[in-house]
């Protein structure tokens, strides 16, 4: 279930057990929130790891790969000035995207973070790491949320 813009593509497949890579994860998510930013809320729904804080509805324009901004709106939840908001699911193969992974990626409104990590042992599965957060986000706390989540691993 790649995650795109934000959102899981509804005609993929839901798996019905969260992967122990994703448990340990939110729990050592967990702890670390609770001591940094302990409004922050996390779950796991449908083997994807969620995450956020102080997120609310923007308004958007469609923009294409070459730039151009469209007239089309539409609407999605990113995080505000101060929050942040994070997706982590286990993918099946490797990664093909486009954009460039491992670096922050500024937009109107707020930066994204996208990463996807081979699993050890699983050269068939990598984690895809989707992060968001806003222009006065604790830059400390986002940059503990990229260790926690680049160091998760089911072998360690």
């Amino acid at each position: 279930m790649p995650i795109y813009a934000g959102y899981l593509r509804a005609d993929e497949a839901q798996p019905s057990t969260t992967p122990a890579v994703i448990e340990k994860l939110a729990a050592n998510l967990t702890a670390l929130l609770k001591e940094q930013c302990p409004d922050a809320k996390i779950e796991i729904e449908k083997g994807v790891l969620k995450a956020h804080f102080q997120t609310m509805k923007f308004t958007l324009h469609q923009t294409q790969m070459t730039g151009e901004i469209l007239p089309q709106t539409y609407e999605t939840v990113g995080p505000n000035y101060g929050g942040f908001q994070l997706f982590v699911s286990v993918e099946p193969g490797t990664y093909t995207g486009q954009p460039v992974l491992g670096q922050d990626n500024p937009g109107p409104y707020w930066t994204t973070y996208m990463n996807a990590k081979v699993l050890s042992g699983k050269k068939s599965e990598y984690l895809s790491i989707y992060l968001q957060f806003g222009g006065r986000k604790d830059n400390e706390l986002i940059d503990a949320i990229k260790k926690v989540v680049n160091e998760a691993d089911e072998g360690k």
